[in-house]
């Protein structure tokens, strides 16, 4: 029986090919990793631009009614105008990521609301990365009110 011996000019690749591809795939997953964390922290903070939005919506909808009806000019009442803005972050669902209270403020005319909310999101992968654990952002939206044409 004749025993098979490799050629001389071949040789193994001496597991390098093994090591590179289990390399590249812990770079894929933690790739992924970081991935899911900025979708997740972008998420947050989406939704809780709708909460700033719909509040100051809310909020422009606060209208002095006796200077309306007096002059005819549209300005907001900052009592009302903040009691509804308030009302409606707390009415929120996707409020979750909220810090804090929504801070209101006033054009100088009291033509336009500003509503400004503070958020923060949880960090998993990318904080083991970054040693940064959350991520605060400040997200603000204003809104002024409309008068129907007649």
């Amino acid at each position: 029986m004749t025993r098979l011996r490799p050629r001389k000019g071949l040789r193994g690749d001496g597991g390098f090919f093994t090591i590179w591809l289990l390399g590249l795939c812990i770079l894929m997953l933690a790739l992924g990793g970081v991935s899911v964390d900025l979708w997740h922290a972008f998420s947050q903070r989406q939704q809780l631009a709708g909460v700033a939005d719909s509040a100051a919506v809310a909020g422009a909808s606060g209208i002095d009614t006796k200077v309306y009806y007096a002059t005819g000019n549209v300005v907001l009442d900052p009592n009302t105008a903040t009691a509804r803005a308030d009302d409606s972050v707390a009415a929120q669902q996707d409020a979750s990521s909220l810090v804090g209270f929504p801070a209101v403020s006033f054009s100088p005319d009291k033509s336009e609301i500003t509503v400004t909310l503070n958020g923060k999101c949880s960090l998993f992968l990318l904080g083991f990365l970054t040693g940064q654990r959350q991520l605060t952002f400040h997200i603000s939206s204003s809104a002024r009110p409309q008068v129907a044409s007649r």
